[in-house]
């Protein structure tokens, strides 16, 4: 429920932001391609497991996983208000994550166990990121070419899709995306313009899976994602 009203408001934030152009100069909407080349904070799931009922003991463990180049698909759309610009930007990107290790500790009923392994087989990732965005344009070269310093605060939703072979069902993780940028922009016509940006974006859970049965049966494990890749941007974008 939470995360549907997180939802919800971030698109309505969204929607509100961008299409507000009543004191702007100009609204803007542009298309952007980009591809998260590096990590910066690695990805890791991480768990924090409770024993089934009937049981005593807890604990956590953490999946590691080589996080794949992804193809960011997103719109941004605002308006633009002399130098800064208010709106609101949305992606999706989806891939193959190669199978990472498994570590942690957890006690049942008085005794400690160590967890370890690793994941067989790849696991199916796809995020899907929206909410508010704001630039400050610096111009350096007339009015045609400009720099631009810009922050984000997105709701992204994180969905897995273990192997086959997994005892582990699908799960979704809602995640706060906070990510600065810096780039670059050219006017080709008053109203055409291309623009590269990078942006790096830092991932926290605000609202974790909860799978059962993974590590035993009747067990609870709630799941938290963590990741910090750095993104390159080109973008299209066309000023009414």
């Amino acid at each position: 429920m939470f995360q549907k009203k997180v939802t919800i408001l971030m698109i309505l934030l969204a929607l509100f932001l961008g299409a507000f152009p009543v004191f702007s100069q100009q609204f803007m909407v542009e298309a952007n391609l980009g591809l998260n080349l590096f990590d910066i904070v690695g990805g890791k799931a991480s768990a924090n497991w409770t024993a089934p009922s009937g049981y005593s003991g807890s604990g956590s463990y953490d999946l590691t996983l080589n996080m794949p180049v992804m193809a960011n698909f997103g719109l941004t759309a605002g308006a633009l208000l002399k130098d800064i610009f208010i709106g609101g930007e949305f992606a999706y990107y989806s891939g193959s994550a190669g199978g990472g290790a498994i570590s942690g500790s957890l006690t049942l009923s008085g005794t400690p166990y160590t967890v370890s392994g690793s994941v067989n087989g790849n696991v199916d990732v796809s995020y899907l990121r929206i909410g508010p965005v704001f630039r400050y344009y610096i111009p350096i070269s007339g009015k045609a070419l400009k720099l631009f310093l810009a922050a984000a605060v997105d709701y992204e939703s994180s969905t897995w899709t273990p192997p086959t072979s997994s005892n582990v069902s699908k799960f979704t993780i809602g995640m706060l995306d906070l990510a600065p940028m810096a780039g670059i922009s050219y006017d080709i016509t008053p109203h055409i313009y291309v623009a590269g940006f990078a942006r790096f974006g830092y991932y926290l859970t605000i609202s974790p899976a909860t799978l059962t049965s993974v590590l035993v049966t009747g067990d609870s494990n709630s799941i938290s994602q963590s990741w910090g890749p750095m993104c390159l941007f080109l973008s299209v974008g066309y000023k009414i």
